[in-house]
């Protein structure tokens, strides 16, 4: 049984906005009371921003996020199963519209990952990001966007990566919207390299479904790994409205994740999921989630497969 209660709250006026979201989940087990917790994952959320003119927005995002999932892991067993995998993600930003049609965009994300045990074991991430869009026509929308990253490994040598992607997004009609970028990212990893960074995404909206396609290459770093990754991951969703109060959601995603600079690690990993939900009042919703994950490591003998069905009940008021 896992009960999760949470809390959120929004207020925004003419110049500020703020959201904050927490929520908690404690888990007791029929079988196997040993591995009852109170709080067995939390997550918060905290997004404030500020119009200092018309022109100008400034703002701060903490998206914070505590669990034991091991199916969370970029490679299974690379943090032991159990401990408490705690990650902070703080986002400061800033955008002004030089005119009409110009946007310009300023970041620094500081995204912290530490686990809770006696041998603590962290990955911090610096992320400085800036970037210029340009609305070329109504359906045309133009950007270029340079970003540095610094990621200090516990336990291994740090690393930086410094990335330039060009951007271009096409609406081709008010129910069908198609972006792409491209661009190369360098990297100190590994004697210094420079990879391809991708992304494509797809989005269509029919009478009654939502549906989404998106493609991401890019670099990243894993709590438990003393490396740098690159991931290729292809993904899509669709969200449909089976009539009153009925709606299907469902998620599915491929990736392939390989460390680079050390000993070769790589892994093909699937994860699907499907949620059937029911309004049974304005504040009362019945939902049925099943997830299956799948994780297939090269050199293992078998693939980590762990699959969950969940039945909830979420109240508001």
């Amino acid at each position: 049984t896992v009960i999760s209660p949470g809390i959120s709250y929004a207020k925004s006026d003419s110049r500020w906005h703020v959201n904050f979201d927490y929520s908690l989940e404690s888990s007791f087990y029929l079988d196997n009371t040993d591995l009852n917790e109170e709080i067995d994952a939390q997550s918060g959320l905290l997004d404030v921003s500020f119009d200092i003119t018309p022109r100008t927005r400034f703002g701060l995002l903490d998206l914070f996020r505590e669990t034991r999932d091991p199916t969370e892991q970029a490679f299974s067993g690379s943090v032991t199963s159990g401990d408490r995998v705690d990650t902070n993600n703080l986002s400061l930003f800033a955008s002004h519209a030089q005119d009409a049609n110009t946007n310009l965009n300023l970041s620094y994300t500081n995204i912290l990952q530490v686990t809770e045990t006696a041998n603590s074991i962290e990955v911090t991430t610096h992320d400085v990001f800036g970037s210029m869009d340009i609305d070329l026509t109504p359906r045309d929308r133009a950007g270029v966007s340079v970003n540095s990253r610094a990621f200090l490994l516990s336990g291994a040598a740090d690393e930086s990566a410094h990335a330039v992607t060009f951007d271009y997004r096409h609406v081709f009609s008010q129910n069908l919207a198609a972006q792409a970028s491209v661009g190369a990212v360098y990297t100190t990893a590994d004697s210094g390299r420079t990879y391809l960074r991708a992304r494509g995404s797809l989005e269509a909206a029919l009478k009654n479904a939502i549906l989404g396609l998106d493609f991401n290459r890019d670099l990243t770093a894993q709590i438990g790994l003393a490396s740098l990754l690159i991931t290729n991951e292809l993904s899509g969703s669709a969200l449909f409205r089976l009539g009153q109060g009925w709606q299907l959601g469902s998620e599915a995603s491929y990736s392939t994740v390989k460390n680079i600079g050390v000993a070769s690690l790589e892994a093909d990993e699937f994860e699907g999921r499907a949620t059937l939900s029911y309004a049974i009042r304005d504040n009362l919703w019945a939902r049925m989630k099943y997830t299956l994950t799948r994780e297939d490591t090269k050199g293992q003998p078998k693939a980590t497969t762990a699959n969950s069905l969940v039945l909830s009940f979420v109240l508001s008021w």
